[in-house]
């Protein structure tokens, strides 16, 4: 079968607390942990611009990198939802 190709976006602006943003990647692991074996996935954190995790899609949990990428995000900036959903949309095309 055919995997799903998941983009996950977190919200890295100055409005998240570092308790949302424990949240947030909290969630994430969960949300990884749980893909089937042919799932695939990639992770921005995103203000008004987005930073993207190197190394294009990922296997279902292959978290390499993972924790180092979130861990070097700074809470700060304005939140732009419409281009952060833009930005995982558009991550997810040029995996492909």
């Amino acid at each position: 079968p055919e995997g799903v190709e998941w983009s996950f976006v977190l919200d890295r602006s100055h409005g998240v607390t570092t308790e949302l943003w424990q949240l947030q990647r909290g969630l994430l692991e969960v949300a990884i942990a749980r893909m089937a074996a042919e799932d695939r996935f990639t992770v921005l954190a995103c203000d008004t611009d987005c930073d993207v995790l190197e190394g294009g899609l990922r296997e279902a949990r292959n978290l390499q990198g993972v924790e180092a990428f979130l861990n070097a995000q700074i809470l700060s900036g304005a939140s732009d939802l419409s281009e952060m959903l833009h930005d995982g949309r558009e991550a997810l095309s040029k995996s492909r």
